[in-house]
């Protein structure tokens, strides 16, 4: 077995100032280095246009400032999307209530897409023929002479947006709901009054 040697008290300080002065270097120079990393990033925005308005991505959304509008689709990637609304968003700003039909999990994110945007005190029912559906019972019951957009999964098939006397339907798989409610953003304010 060896014994330690013994240190002096100017030794044992001297190895401590070392030691300091190396962890101080150090992190310094971790400091300098991820500000020089952060300033030589070039943060690249990313925009498109489309009708005139300009589209910024932050994020994983589009913002169009001119319109108001936050979407995750731009305008030309829901053009394959059937759509025939006669309302625009100035229609939408004369409605005392708005209700939502919304049951399944694409359905309800389709209709947060579209809450977020329109600024409106939204309220949830169910169209009358769908009483016996799960989720409903709670729920008012409302036909088409009420405003009322139904957001309504397709098992399989193409993606439509149509309207119905008060209703407006949007009808989407589960994988095109989100782009459905976009479309349906983009039909109200891109819609020339």
């Amino acid at each position: 077995m060896q014994l330690k040697k013994l240190e002096t008290k100017a030794q044992i300080e001297k190895r401590d100032r070392r030691r300091k002065m190396t962890v101080g270097i150090l992190l310094a120079l971790i400091m300098i280095l991820s500000v020089l990393g952060y300033a030589g990033r070039e943060e690249k925005e990313e925009k498109a246009t489309y009708g005139g308005y300009t589209f910024t991505k932050q994020d994983e959304r589009w913002y169009c400032k001119e319109l108001g509008i936050s979407t995750l689709f731009l305008p030309q990637e829901t053009e394959n999307i059937s759509a025939a609304i006669p309302f625009s968003a100035s229609d939408f700003s004369e409605f005392s209530r708005l209700y939502f039909s919304a049951l399944s999990p694409a359905e309800l994110q389709g209709k947060e897409e579209i809450a977020k945007n329109l600024q409106l005190e939204l309220h949830e029912a169910c169209l009358e023929e769908q009483a016996e559906l799960p989720g409903c019972e709670n729920l008012p019951l409302k036909n088409c002479s009420t405003r009322i957009i139904v957001l309504k999964e397709l098992k399989e098939g193409g993606s439509k947006i149509y309207t119905q006397e008060q209703c407006i339907f949007i009808e989407a798989t589960a994988n095109e709901m989100l782009k459905a409610a976009d479309k349906f953003l983009f039909g109200i304010y891109l819609k020339k009054e």
